[in-house]
């Protein structure tokens, strides 16, 4: 596919150990965008790294392969923005993808709303492409749709579904360190609208995920979720609702030796967490509580 004019947006793909699904998302990019993409290797101990180099020898240069060496999580996804040169980023998974028309519509809408600094995208799950169960909530957002704004108010995405305006990711610190993988897209959607950036639900645009079969959701990946939650609560909300995130880790941690890791990890992590907590401001506070309240 030829481009018709420079690149504005680039893809950003965080991955370890999932080259043949890999492979599969970069070819269907290649042959459906014009759009440069990152590879971000997480210490993939598979072929990963090659299999990237040798679609990226084939791509006239489109594809760029970072070897991180190790597992940094969420926080590859940091690299891959600050290695792309657009000013706009779509993230995908490696077991996910856009499409083709979602790019255009997504730059057009940030180019008409400079306030917008991150659109989350409708997510289909392959092969009957139904909507992701998140996609219910985004659409029905009880901050409602601001005027002038391209779509619902939201707080929360998924970043495999997510495009974002690369100074305000930026901007807002990217994803922490500190919450690795899973659920680290809550305290980044808090950042960004702390700093005065407005995050949307965009229904036109639509991302596909064929949720792997390599790496499935279980009771460790359930854990840290939980974990994280709490992270984020002590992080940047009030104590009542961090005491709240404390206790039912607590609760879990009694039942599970799983839970039980992820509470002590977060005890671990306490003194730097606390160092680096900050209060929402009272607005945005606002806006969260809003959401916590939601059925």
């Amino acid at each position: 596919m030829t481009a018709v004019g420079p690149a504005r947006t680039s893809f950003v793909i965080a991955t370890r150990n999932r080259s043949a699904e890999l492979s599969a998302v970069l070819e269907r990019l290649l042959d459906t965008t014009c759009c440069p993409i990152v590879v971000v290797d997480n210490g993939s101990e598979d072929d990963s790294v090659a299999a990237a180099e040798r679609l990226a020898a084939r791509s006239s240069e489109r594809i760029t392969v970072i070897e991180l060496g190790e597992n940094l999580g969420a926080v590859g996804r940091n690299a891959g923005v600050a290695r792309s040169i657009t000013p706009y980023v779509a993230f995908c998974d490696d077991d996910s993808w856009w499409e083709p028309q979602a790019i255009p519509q997504a730059e057009q809408i940030f180019d008409e709303h400079p306030t917008v600094g991150l659109l989350a995208a409708r997510t289909l799950v392959w092969p009957q492409y139904r909507e992701d169960p998140v996609v219910a909530e985004l659409a029905a957002s009880p901050l409602g749709r601001r005027p002038g704004m391209p779509g619902p108010s939201i707080l929360g995405f998924l970043a495999c579904s997510a495009l974002v305006r690369k100074t305000a990711f930026e901007g807002a610190g990217g994803f922490s360190p500190l919450l690795h993988f899973r659920g680290e897209e809550q305290l980044l959607a808090l950042d960004m609208a702390a700093r005065g950036w407005d995050l949307c639900y965009c229904a036109e645009l639509v991302a596909v995920h064929k949720p792997s079969s390599f790496r499935p959701p279980g009771p460790a990946q359930q854990a840290r979720s939980l974990r994280n939650a709490m992270l984020t609560a002590w992080l940047r909300r009030p104590v009542p609702l961090c005491l709240s995130a404390t206790a039912t880790l607590s609760r879990a941690a009694a039942h599970d030796r799983d839970h039980a890791r992820a509470l002590l990890e977060a005890v671990r992590m306490a003194p730097e967490v606390l160092r680096q907590r900050k209060r929402l401001p009272t607005g945005l506070e606002y806006d969260a509580a809003i959401l916590e309240r939601r059925p």
